[in-house]
Parts: C-alpha cells; structure tokens; sequence
C-alpha cells in the first residue's frame, strides 16, 4: 500500500515566509500594526497547517509548527520591553496546542511531547535569567 501525496500550495508558504520576514523587520513597529501582522501569521500558518493535514504529511506539519512556535520564542527572547514580550509570549499557546494535538495521532507521541516541553522550559529558564 503506497500512500499518495497531493501538492502543497506553494503560494501559502510564500505568504508564510513573508510574513515572517515582514515582522523580523518591523517587530519594533507601532503596536497596533504588529499585533495585525502576528494575526495575519496566525491565520496564514493554520491554512497552511490544515492544506500540510489534508496533503497526509504529519512531519511537515509538525515541521511548520515547531517553525511557528520557537518563531515566536525567538522574538520574545529579543524583546527588551515587557509589553513586547508579553505579546509574542501570549501566541505561544496557538503552535503549542496544535503540535499537542499532533503528536497524539503518534503512536511515540508522550515521547514527543516531554522533548517540546523540555525544550519549552529551557527557553522559559533563558528568559528568566535575563530579566
């Protein structure tokens, strides 16, 4: 038995990407229009997570939401203003809870789970040693 695969949309990966790209820029920007950008990552990442869901590439998607999750890690750790941080740390929750969701349809899927969530705490821990 073959498993078929059917194409991505190219076009929403380019929009992921650059949106990313755009909030790198401009993460220090009004923040009205950052929070607008990161809703517009949000909703761009669950379409593309849903289109990876129906192609039947579960490592893909747990691939885009790990990309999400420390994306928005890495920009709370770069964050010097709590309101800032607090932004991105707020949005952790959305790739988090997907990825949970996830890696209950594995059959190592705890396994899975104790590794994101140790990575998780390392980067909690990081943070609070730089405050």
């Amino acid at each position: 038995m073959t498993t078929q695969f059917r194409p991505l949309s190219g076009q929403l990966w380019q929009q992921y990407c650059a949106k990313e790209r755009q909030i790198r820029v401009d993460w220090q920007c009004q923040q009205g229009n950052l929070v607008y950008l990161l809703e517009e990552l949000s909703q761009t990442a669950q379409l593309l997570c849903s289109d990876i869901e129906a192609a039947g590439q579960p490592l893909m998607q747990e691939w885009l939401l790990k990309r999400w999750l420390f994306f928005l890690s890495d920009l709370a750790r770069a964050s010097r203003q709590a309101w800032l941080r607090q932004l991105f740390l707020d949005r952790l929750y959305q790739p988090m809870l997907a990825l949970f969701a996830l890696f209950r349809r594995y059959t190592d899927g705890q396994q899975r789970q104790c590794a994101l969530q140790a990575d998780i705490q390392r980067f909690f821990a990081g943070l609070q040693a730089e405050e």
